[in-house]
């Protein structure tokens, strides 16, 4: 696996706190809405975000709100030994 750039670094090690990014799945104005879970996220999260999916580091389960589906997305593991850090 690529190194990790410190911003990616930054907001994995705060889902691994037990921190969560949610992500609006539903067909309507909302669809793409990103919101975080927690404590204060990292500035700039989107990027970041993308890069841990694209590797397969986040773990996702859908729920409903208000009729809206979500995806709520974690840390896939706690162990930062796993993750190749740059």
């Amino acid at each position: 696996m690529e190194k990790l750039s410190p911003n990616v670094q930054q907001l994995y090690s705060w889902l691994q706190r037990g921190n969560a990014i949610e992500q609006c799945t539903h067909a309507g104005r909302s669809i793409g809405l990103i919101r975080t879970v927690g404590s204060e996220a990292p500035e700039s999260i989107k990027a970041a975000f993308n890069t841990l999916y694209q590797y397969g580091l986040l773990k996702e389960t859908e729920f409903f709100e208000f009729g809206m589906r979500w995806s709520r997305f974690t840390a896939k593991t706690a162990a930062v030994s796993e993750v190749q850090h740059g």
